[in-house]
């Protein structure tokens, strides 16, 4: 919906707010009595007013007049002389400006009761015994309010001002235009990246070399024993004597030893390193990487790169 419309509905609910209210308040009971000469005068009752109203009475007359106003929902009365006198009156009575030929009487605090109001006009002695001899007009307003019609007025106010606060809660848009390709931002100077420290080759576990066999022995020869001579050999022809027997001993060789590798003591270190497990210094005697190396401490050994 467009923001010019939404703004002109805003509007509108708040004047119609505005009008409930002042309806509200506006409601008025009017009622006028004419009194003729000899005809009987009886008391004007209204009709029934909300709380909080208020009634306004003018009476006109040819000779004096006592006006009295009661609220009859809270009436307290006695009769004297033929005639109902109240004790607490709205307005008017002898004492209260009700006296006279043109008398303006008005109730000077709202009634806290729905409530209905009684006009009684009698002659300047404060009885009906000569009021049918004079003649008067009563004209009576009853203000009493609607507060259904007050209530609707202050809540479509309330929503009115309501919306115009949450209209002017804007959330951030960023324009993008399609037909174009949308900036790129800028970026900050690159740095130099920074030199990483050589990632280290795990560690792996000192290889232990092969446990070493025993060189065999040749067996010890057998002890001296006395023999007893053969008996002579008989001649045989040289086609007949068999050949001799001869029997091939095994020979014991011993694995040679594994050759060891050590500096010469003359030549330098070209590095050192510390051992990750036990703390030794290795002296390193070469620049050619990668290059195997083992502990001569704890036997561990790695790979520089």
């Amino acid at each position: 919906m467009k923001p010019i419309i939404v703004k002109i509905m805003r509007y509108l609910v708040l004047l119609f707010g505005i009008l409930f209210i002042v309806w509200g308040l506006a409601q008025v009971q009017y009622g006028t009595v004419q009194h003729g000469v000899g005809t009987e005068s009886v008391p004007i009752d209204t009709q029934m007013a909300t709380p909080g109203s208020m009634i306004s009475v003018h009476v006109k007359s040819d000779n004096t007049t006592e006006t009295r106003v009661v609220k009859l929902e809270s009436r307290d009365a006695f009769f004297q002389n033929g005639t109902l006198v109240d004790k607490f009156l709205v307005a008017g009575g002898s004492d209260g400006g009700g006296r006279g030929r043109d008398v303006n009487l008005f109730s000077h605090s709202p009634s806290l009761t729905p409530t209905a109001y009684r006009i009684v006009v009698l002659d300047a002695d404060g009885t009906t015994d000569n009021i049918a001899n004079i003649n008067y007009s009563v004209t009576y307003t009853v203000w009493m309010p609607d507060f259904t019609l007050i209530l609707i007025g202050f809540l479509m106010i309330f929503m009115a001002l309501l919306f115009r606060a949450l209209s002017k809660v804007q959330t951030s848009q960023v324009p993008v235009d399609l037909g174009a390709e949308p900036a790129r931002p800028q970026r900050a100077p690159q740095q130099p990246p920074m030199r990483q420290p050589p990632a280290r080759a795990p560690m792996q576990p000192p290889v232990r070399p092969p446990a070493r066999m025993p060189p065999t022995r040749a067996p010890p020869p057998p002890p001296e024993t006395y023999e007893e001579p053969y008996p002579p050999e008989e001649d045989y022809p040289p086609e007949e004597a068999p050949p001799p027997e001869t029997y091939d001993e095994p020979e014991v060789v011993a694995p040679p030893p594994p050759p060891t590798r050590q500096p010469p003591a003359a030549q330098k270190p070209v590095a050192k390193i510390r051992c990750s497990a036990c703390g030794e210094i290795i002296p390193i005697y070469t620049k050619n990487r990668p290059i195997r190396i083992t502990c001569s401490n704890c036997g561990r050994s790695g790979t520089l790169k």
